[in-house]
């Protein structure tokens, strides 16, 4: 016995009058602008290098910010150890790039156009050397402490996961290991590091992903592997709700220089 067919709608096996077909056209234009609005947005794209103006090598570990008009904080990474940075950001606009690295005088790129749904734009940023006297380059525990209960507003003995200091830094350097790897294997109890394909995701409790922070700055997941671990002085985890400024919890990672 044959199944019958779904019978099919009327409104499809009518004819298209003249009268109605205005009002279907003026559906169809509706439809399309409704799916328009509401895909995703189109992220833009800057990359480039970080490099010494005199030999020309490149400057790993340089924090790159991209400023916008009013001169705040759009989006922050790190130069990898080829120089390499990459930025990502929902807008365009005018925007300039400023780098910073301890034994450096900070740089800024000129003021250039981001239109949108731009091609990859490409700036690069050329930094002068600024040698540093040996006594100021080492940052000491009382000076991370002092620095943290300045930016947290509280001392870092209060916090319920201790901060994560440069001598554990610096052993996990010399493992080879990235952020996340360091993450994995310190087991901080209730952190569960993922990786997906916008980046490392760090969960708390089975939550959603920590906010990442670099010197007070928001990272994007995609330039948290470019991150050099090196750089890394302290990495303090806030808890939800331990912080009033930072009410869903926070990653906070906090380098040499912004420590000094």
């Amino acid at each position: 016995m044959k199944k019958r067919a779904p019978p099919t709608p009327e409104f499809l096996m009518a004819p298209i009058s003249g009268r109605r077909l205005p009002a279907l056209r003026a559906m169809v234009l509706v439809l399309g602008a409704l799916l328009f609005f509401a895909g995703p947005g189109h992220a833009q794209t800057i990359q480039g290098r970080v490099l010494d103006a005199g030999n020309r090598r490149p400057v790993d570990g340089a924090i790159v910010r991209l400023l916008d008009f009013r001169s705040d904080t759009v989006a922050v990474t790190a130069a990898d150890s080829l120089g390499r940075f990459r930025l990502e950001f929902p807008d365009g606009g005018r925007f300039r790039l400023l780098g910073t690295r301890l034994g450096y005088r900070a740089s800024e790129s000129p003021v250039f156009d981001a239109p949108l749904q731009a091609d990859t734009i490409v700036v690069d940023l050329r930094m002068e050397p600024a040698p540093l006297p040996v006594p100021g380059v080492e940052v000491t525990t009382e000076q991370t402490n002092r620095r943290l209960r300045q930016f947290l507003g509280m001392s870092p003995g209060q916090l319920r996961i201790r901060p994560i200091q440069s001598r554990t830094i610096d052993d996990h350097v010399v493992r080879g290991h990235d952020l996340s790897e360091m993450m994995s294997w310190l087991q901080v109890p209730n952190l569960q590091v993922l990786r997906t394909r916008e980046g490392p995701c760090y969960q708390l409790r089975g939550r959603g992903c920590l906010p990442v922070y670099l010197d007070g700055t928001p990272m994007t997941p995609r330039s948290v592997p470019s991150l050099p671990l090196e750089m890394l002085n302290s990495i303090v985890i806030l808890l939800p709700s331990e912080s009033t400024a930072y009410p869903a919890g926070a990653v906070h990672l906090f380098t040499r220089g912004f420590m000094r």
